[in-house]
């Protein structure tokens, strides 16, 4: 727009003045929609932020739940059989009340 404005300027000591009055107005119209265009780009580089903000909290909560379910489903691979002690059967099944409580405070995380 400043290049316009130049030339605008020098044309306009040889134009007769309602064609500059025209001229100007179409270079004020020009500006405005600039900055209008201007203020738009601004906007939707600040949604872009925020959603890429977003995008990286899902991400990280998405590897934390990922690396918590891999640990989880190696627990039960290793899980002993259930045991014919009475004491290391109520010890397994206090393990397994936890792992269960775990799994869904996990679920409850989610929703």
């Amino acid at each position: 727009l400043g290049k316009l404005e130049e030339v605008h300027a020098r044309i306009s000591k040889d134009c007769n003045p309602a064609d500059v009055k025209k001229l100007q107005s179409k270079i004020d119209d020009l500006k405005k929609k600039c900055k209008d265009k201007e203020q738009k780009k601004n906007e939707k580089i600040e949604e872009l932020k925020r959603t890429k903000e977003q995008l990286h909290k899902f991400d990280d909560a998405a590897q934390t739940l990922s690396t918590w379910l891999e640990n989880q489903i190696n627990e039960l691979k290793n899980q002993e059989p259930p045991s014919s002690s009475a004491d290391i059967l109520k010890e397994q099944l206090e393990h397994h009340n936890k792992f269960t409580d775990d799994v869904q405070d996990e679920g409850n995380d989610l929703f």
